[in-house]
């Protein structure tokens, strides 16, 4: 059986970017041990993340060169890892292809 995870910032009135597209609001929250607790527990379950285009364009210019950043905290390499091996499905009606590993596009 396969596991899902819809992998998305939602703010209580429901959008999950604020002006121009931008997730910057998430940052603080994402961020707290808590949030990293939760999102571990997310990646044990699931084998697929499903993102829409801004998520996944953020995601791909930040995460994959992370796993190997001697910098990185184990905690950003172990996502970092993560997203890079799990299949992803990205929803998007304007990107003609996804380039990142085990990406695919549906639109």
């Amino acid at each position: 059986m396969r596991k899902v995870v819809l992998w998305v910032g939602m703010s209580l009135d429901g959008f999950t970017s604020g002006e121009n597209e931008t997730l910057d609001w998430l940052v603080p929250h994402a961020t707290q041990p808590e949030a990293h607790e939760f999102f571990e527990r997310l990646r044990e379950r699931a084998d697929t993340i499903l993102l829409g285009r801004v998520n996944y364009e953020g995601f791909l210019g930040y995460w994959p060169p992370v796993k190997d950043d001697p910098k990185a905290s184990s905690t950003d390499k172990a996502i970092s890892r993560w997203l890079d091996d799990t299949e992803k499905v990205v929803f998007s009606r304007t990107l003609r292809e996804v380039t990142w590993k085990n990406a695919r596009l549906a639109r």
